[in-house]
């Protein structure tokens, strides 16, 4: 195939060979697909990501301000975001996961204990999927759930400014 017009050019002769380019926007170009892959995006800030792959072995995404890389996806990897000061390393995932930045963090050791804390937002679990939990909680809303052995659960919900109140609980198959 062939594109031309309205800001755009490029070429695919799928899937051994392609590029395509909109001005001020992106550059993406492949080469035995979806093998080989690269790209710029977001040309028209002033914080471009450029992206190199080489799928699965190796993948990167990296701006002035984030970086990733990615080693057997999606498997190994480190993010660092440079705004959030976070930096979150996964090794291998799901089983083994770390991050930290402001008001974020998350410890993984799968499936034995889990913990994610997320701005105003915390989740987790214990021996999964035996117990895990989701708490929300901000200056309107408020949101505990828990869930037990996969199809039992506990949950309170509030309205702070409309002092309302909600809860469910169920154990399966016993009680609702």
């Amino acid at each position: 195939s062939r594109t031309e017009g309205g800001g755009r050019e490029g070429f695919k002769f799928w899937p051994f060979a392609g590029r395509e380019r909109k001005e001020k926007e992106y550059e993406k170009t492949f080469c035995l697909w979806p093998i080989f892959h690269f790209e710029k995006r977001h040309l028209y800030t002033d914080d471009p990501t450029h992206i190199n792959m080489v799928f699965p072995l190796f993948v990167s995404s990296a701006s002035r301000k984030r970086a990733t890389e990615s080693v057997i996806w999606p498997f190994f990897n480190h993010t660092y975001d440079e705004d959030d000061h976070y930096t979150q390393w996964d090794f291998p995932w799901p089983f083994f996961q770390w991050a930290k930045g402001d008001d974020k963090s998350i410890l993984r050791i799968f499936p034995l204990y889990g913990q994610k804390h997320w701005e105003e937002r915390e989740s987790g679990y214990f021996f999964w999927p035996i117990y895990w939990y989701d708490h929300q909680d901000d200056d309107r809303y408020q949101k505990v759930l828990k869930r037990y052995f996969l199809l039992s659960k506990d949950q309170t919900e509030v309205w702070k400014e409309e002092d309302k109140r909600a809860r469910i609980f169920r154990l399966w198959p016993l009680y609702y």
